[in-house]
């Protein structure tokens, strides 16, 4: 079976094959892969345009954090979401409009505060 930072390492990048086993091992394994998650959005916070293109593990890792429900890294999800537009563009394409909103409506914390400012931005 596929550890968990296999299949972290298998997503990291671009590829022309679908990852569905990796995406398999890490949903049944959220609480090992959600430290590879979170540091991957944080790498792209960090990085913003100068991200390696190829680069697509803070990608997979909205939907997967979505998937997970985790709440305590709302307030890094609406940092990001709150990019300049040319950045979030680069980073995850059509996403901020296709997706987006399961991924915030999924790990919203209840802090209204922080969605009325990321709102009003």
């Amino acid at each position: 079976m596929m550890s968990v930072q296999s299949a972290i390492e298998n997503i990291t990048y671009r590829s022309k094959i679908f990852p569905e086993e990796e995406f398999r091992v890490l949903s049944e394994n959220p609480e090992e892969a959600m430290p590879y998650l979170r540091t991957a959005i944080e790498k792209a916070l960090e990085e913003q345009d100068d991200l390696e293109e190829e680069y697509q593990l803070h990608f997979y890792a909205f939907y997967l954090l979505a998937q997970f429900q985790d709440k305590a890294f709302f307030p890094k999800i609406m940092e990001f979401v709150s990019l300049p537009p040319e950045v979030l563009d680069y980073l995850i394409g059509d996403a901020v409009t296709s997706g987006m909103n399961n991924v915030l409506y999924n790990t919203y914390n209840g802090d209204l505060e922080l969605l009325k400012r990321a709102i009003l931005n």
